[in-house]
């Protein structure tokens, strides 16, 4: 498969994963991300997460970007991460499919909980988060 066709196929299965019903298991995604790595590891598709909001939730920007660990499986592979974002402070925890979010605190107090979006730009969830 070339680049332009494997891109568009990840594209399509990232949106319907993400905005309606998946149309292949993480695995074969997975696959296909590897594939695109190997052919064109610079692609600006791979350092793309989430997809674009599309629900009438309100939109939020993120104040950091909201990234993923890469798919980070071992020790060494995370430590590798944790080491190429320099000095920032991170919380990390088990990774559970379809649970990210951002919240922010102020004084003890939940201000806002966001979902991850596209990674800039998530939706406003506070209302069901509290």
């Amino acid at each position: 498969m070339d680049t332009t066709k494997l891109a568009q196929t990840i594209v399509e299965a990232r949106d319907t994963y993400y905005n309606s019903h998946p149309v292949m298991e993480d695995a074969e995604y997975d696959a296909l991300l590897d594939q695109l790595k190997e052919l064109d590891p610079d692609s600006e598709l791979l350092k793309k997460v989430g997809a674009k909001p599309t629900s009438s939730w309100p939109k939020v920007k993120h104040a950091e970007p909201m990234l993923s660990l890469e798919k980070a499986q071992t020790e060494a592979e995370f430590l590798k991460w944790a080491k190429s974002h320099g000095s920032k402070s991170v919380v990390v925890t088990d990774k559970l499919d379809g649970m990210s979010i951002e919240l922010y605190y102020d004084k003890g107090q939940l201000v806002r909980a966001a979902s991850r979006g596209d990674g800039m730009t998530g939706e406003d969830l506070t209302p069901n988060v509290r």
